[in-house]
């Protein structure tokens, strides 16, 4: 999460999925984090634990994937990202 926010204070980018379980900054103050900067980035909160997707959601991701569904992340993102000229 921390080294995330290092990177997106340099370098922006066009989506973000990452996961809850981070130190010391998690995926949902993550989510929050960047929620106040950019409101259309597609977010995707990748989780083993089902009691995280509510909140997620409520944090502002876009999308939230069990570990298990980690395989069809491309498809996900194919449907958040805008298509390409």
């Amino acid at each position: 999460g921390a080294s995330a926010i290092a990177h997106l204070e340099k370098d922006w980018v066009h989506a973000l999925v990452t996961d809850n379980s981070m130190s010391p900054v998690n995926g949902l103050e993550l989510i929050e984090w960047v929620r106040k900067r950019d409101a259309s980035l597609p977010v995707i909160m990748v989780t083993g634990n089902p009691d995280i997707e509510k909140v997620a959601v409520k944090a502002g991701a876009s999308a939230v994937l069990a570990s298990q569904q980690f395989p069809e992340i491309a498809t996900v993102l194919k449907g958040l990202l805008p298509p390409v000229l």
